[in-house]
């Protein structure tokens, strides 16, 4: 290696060129993006710079304009309540079915829930001898099936 070779990170060295690396441009970003960005890094300037504008807009409109404009304005908040109201009562309507709906089915299942710890405990007590053990549905079946196959052979 000669004195005065370029070199890259490896230590290896490079034939020399009248190239110049550049590094990269920076992305554009879209305005939007640029104005959320500031909002973010800076929203007390932010507000600040709100209230400034709405003192200087305030100023500048003529007093006979105001009465218009805070009736727009309380029109505007007269229907964003009335659909915000709205909103609401579809939510509640929504919740209500759903509860209903998960009532019945918790209803059902606890009583599935009762029936089989009424058949356990027929069973264990029946297993211990306190009671006789009373034939399954299954077992019914099978004796019923049993007899119209006597029958039917006889």
């Amino acid at each position: 290696m000669e004195e005065g070779e370029p070199t890259d990170q490896t230590g290896a060295t490079q034939p020399q060129t009248n190239v110049v690396v550049l590094t990269p441009a920076d992305e554009v970003l879209p305005p939007h993006r640029k104005a959320a960005a500031f909002v973010r890094e800076h929203p007390v300037l932010t507000i600040a710079g709100g209230l400034a504008v709405g003192a200087v807009a305030a100023a500048l409109i003529p007093r006979r304009n105001r009465a218009y404009v805070t009736k727009q304005g309380s029109m505007l908040a007269d229907a964003i309540a009335a659909a915000s109201a709205s909103v609401a009562q579809q939510a509640l309507g929504s919740l209500e079915t759903a509860s209903s709906g998960v009532r019945r089915g918790a209803h059902a299942v606890a009583s599935r829930a009762e029936h089989a710890g009424e058949a356990v405990v027929g069973r264990a007590q029946a297993l211990l001898g306190r009671k006789p053990v009373p034939p399954t549905l299954g077992e019914r079946i099978a004796a019923r099936a049993g007899e119209i196959a006597g029958r039917l052979r006889g």
